[in-house]
């Protein structure tokens, strides 16, 4: 296992309590939910956040930072950040920013 994958992997052991925050899929790519709604995805050497379109990736000091966009003929979605490895140290802190993010759907 890759140490991205490592960190990923103790991100969701930290979050995951089976009742409202729960592991799961997005786009076959292993996932948080919170009451089913994707907050927050692995995918090869990074992790996207849905952290919203308010978001300034530059409060948060990243470099190597972009808009998720996975289709071909439409723009990036909006509110969601790829966030390369090289800022793993702040995985866990927007994991948590994208937890408190989705739950504001639910209030």
């Amino acid at each position: 296992m890759e140490k991205e994958e490592k960190l990923f992997n103790s991100i969701v052991e930290k979050y995951v309590d089976g009742k409202k925050t729960t592991f799961g899929k997005m786009m076959s790519s292993p996932a948080l939910k919170f009451k089913n709604k994707v907050f927050a995805f692995f995918y090869k050497d990074s992790m996207t956040f849905k952290l919203g379109e308010k978001f300034n990736p530059d409060e948060y000091d990243l470099t190597d930072v972009e808009l998720l966009n996975p289709f071909k003929n439409k723009g990036p979605l909006k509110g969601w950040y790829v966030v390369n490895y090289s800022n793993s140290k702040k995985w866990d802190t927007l994991t948590n920013k994208a937890l408190e993010e989705i739950k504001k759907q639910f209030r």
